[in-house]
């Protein structure tokens, strides 16, 4: 592979790192609009945004924050068939969750 191409891969990947915070930022705000008042558009886009990181962390080798991304996704795919409020127990458990990738999130920046 040629110097050129190793280089511009190398800043594909910075670019993705350097769009984690926004998109965690996108995740909290989210969540907090969900947990106030339940919000079927601003449910599916929170599940696109967890989906999206679970599938695209692997490819720029953040391992752990497609871990944690894809836990969450699937404990909220639960919560999707629903169109009450969120139950107790998964606030605290989604909350912890997203401390936890905004904790690897920030890891990488590092």
């Amino acid at each position: 592979m040629s110097e050129e191409s190793q280089e511009r891969i190398k800043k594909l990947f910075q670019s993705y790192r350097d769009s984690l915070p926004e998109r965690m930022h996108e995740l909290d705000e989210l969540w907090g609009q969900l947990i106030l008042s339940w919000n079927a558009e601003a449910a599916a886009e929170f599940d696109r945004v967890c989906h999206g990181l679970a599938g695209s962390a692997l490819t720029f080798d953040c391992a752990e924050v497609g871990a944690i991304a894809r836990q969450i996704e699937k404990l909220f795919k639960s919560q999707l068939q629903n169109s009450g409020p969120v139950p107790q127990a998964m606030i605290g458990e989604v909350r912890s969750m997203l401390s936890e990738l905004s904790e690897s999130i920030s890891k990488l920046s590092v």
